[in-house]
């Protein structure tokens, strides 16, 4: 009986090496496809790195220009016929110290990791941030509030001091005074932030709780 030598020849080999390769990319593409990051999950990172920005870029500024911003309103107010001393003594400072960038700092770089986790759909981000913003939300925000409206804030609290002297300042215009030591850009970006550390923060809890974003997280 002679045998009969059943072989595969190179043309099936690789016929069925194209096969494996169509497979896998297909394989590739349906789990691309079924981890596309939904638009929320973007927005939220999106979000949590603008605010990320301005934590970093507040502090630089005020450091720059506190000096001279603190010396224009205890300029404005000795103009009023109050001691310069007046504003330091009731806590009124428009400067920062170099120690003053740690904690900036080091919120931004919070937001940064928790946006790029996010991004990756990394569940550590996600819940990270369901930490983190609310409580930017309430600590953030009172903190926020005060720069970004500090004539209406240091009105009301000059005003609960009962002070007399306290009354008779004209805030307003020393606010201003100082303000004018700062780039025009300064207060738009002060309250840019302030929006995003309140709004924004409900905003990014919302969008990391939604349906596609759980969905994409699991």
């Amino acid at each position: 009986m002679r045998c009969v030598k059943v072989g595969v020849g190179s043309a099936e080999v690789r016929h069925v090496a194209r096969l494996a390769k169509v497979t896998a990319w297909m394989e590739t593409t349906v789990s691309l496809v079924g981890q596309a990051r939904p638009i929320g999950v973007t927005t939220a990172a999106v979000l949590q790195l603008l605010l990320a920005v301005t934590f970093l870029i507040m502090p630089i500024v005020v450091i720059r220009y506190g000096a001279k911003a603190q010396a224009a309103g205890e300029a404005d107010v000795v103009r009023q016929g109050f001691p310069a001393d007046v504003l330091v003594r009731n806590h009124v400072q428009f400067g920062e110290q170099a120690v003053g960038l740690l904690l900036p700092v080091a919120i931004a770089l919070c937001l940064v990791v928790l946006a790029v986790l996010n991004l990756r759909g990394n569940e550590i981000g996600r819940i990270g941030s369901w930490i983190l913003q609310p409580i930017l939300l309430v600590a953030g925000g009172l903190v926020t509030y005060r720069q970004a409206y500090a004539t209406r804030f240091l009105e009301s609290a000059f005003k609960k001091t009962g002070d007399p002297t306290l009354a008779r300042i004209d805030v307003k215009a020393f606010v201003d005074a100082a303000l004018r030591a700062y780039p025009t850009w300064f207060l738009p970006v002060v309250r840019t932030r302030f929006v995003l550390v309140t709004i924004g923060s409900v905003v990014i809890h919302i969008l990391l709780t939604g349906p596609s974003a759980t969905a994409f997280f699991d």
